[in-house]
């Protein structure tokens, strides 16, 4: 990779991470669950939106085998996440855009991831 990529992927996460860290505190819910989503949203930022538009993780409604299957190909085509990592992935990915899950909405982008 040159060094236009690297800063741009260093500027996409930590841009992603200020957006996210900051509305995650404001979640409902039990401590551990805000917890976990937040990691998952961590990983995201740092593994995923490196090389996807988080746009294009959020119009995504699958089913957790279809988050399973696709977690596995991101790895295989050199996503660094170990096994515990995409399981919390999963987790959150199933959780949150399932089929029946509603449109992320404009105004709630922050807190989308």
């Amino acid at each position: 990779m040159n060094f236009r990529h690297v800063m741009q992927g260093l500027i996409r996460f930590f841009t992603l991470t200020l957006l996210m860290l900051g509305p995650a505190f404001l979640m409902t819910g039990q401590a551990e669950d805000r917890s976990q989503d937040q990691q998952a949203r961590q990983l995201l930022a740092a593994r995923c939106a490196v090389c996807h538009s988080t746009d294009l993780i959020q119009q995504q409604r699958l089913p957790r085998d279809r988050w399973e299957a696709t977690v596995k190909k991101m790895v295989h085509w050199g996503a660094r996440l170990d096994e515990a990592e995409q399981a919390m992935l999963v987790a959150y990915l199933a959780k949150y855009f399932h089929p029946e899950a509603r449109p992320v909405v404009e105004r709630d982008r922050s807190t989308a991831f």
